[in-house]
């Protein structure tokens, strides 16, 4: 219940970023009958160091939680996990305030850009010092001590319900939101 290992990289944007990857949850390793299980989080870099946003296991189902300060999230299901199987997942997100972020997210091997499986909307995300609306201050300065952008982690995150096995493959992260990120 208290090991594992947490997958971490040099990855940071101060603006936007996708995470791409195939999960796996062994039948009879993992149970379907706990909640919480955080599986992937966007990580807020700076002056609060907490997540922004996180994928979660909430029995069989694949959560997106997401906030703009450390208060309680915004919560979205993808969809229904199935043991034994590699399932494909993907998340967009853009940092903002003042209605200037997105987050979306899909799940499953028949995933369409048109068609996230969950699809926040114009909201706000990410939180620390900004430049503007759109963009985290990524630069140590007098004025910014700490700098603040979005980094990756990914593992599992449990407080209770003993021990699970997840397996991760193809773990893809890119910064910013080229034409094409989706493919």
């Amino acid at each position: 219940m208290l090991q594992g290992a947490e997958l971490t990289c040099g990855y940071k944007t101060t603006t936007a970023g996708w995470y791409g990857f195939r999960v796996y949850l062994p039948e009879g390793k993992f149970p379907k009958d706990v909640e919480g299980t955080i599986i992937a989080q966007i990580f807020n870099q700076g002056d609060r160091n907490c997540w922004a946003g996180h994928l979660s296991i909430d029995k069989d189902k694949l959560v997106l939680s997401h906030r703009y300060a450390l208060i309680d999230p915004t919560i979205g299901t993808l969809g229904t996990l199935e043991g034994d199987k590699w399932i494909p997942v993907v998340v967009y997100f853009k940092v903002g305030r003042n209605n200037k972020g997105r987050l979306k997210a899909w799940m499953g091997d028949n995933m369409q850009e048109n068609a996230p499986a969950y699809d926040s909307g114009n909201c706000n995300f990410g939180f620390g010092n900004w430049i503007d609306d759109d963009t985290l201050d990524g630069e140590v300065s007098e004025a910014n001590p700490i700098a603040d952008a979005i980094g990756a982690k990914f593992g599992m995150y449990v407080s209770t319900g003993g021990d699970r096995t997840i397996r991760f493959d193809d773990v893809k992260l890119l910064e910013g939101n080229p034409a094409g990120a989706f493919y």
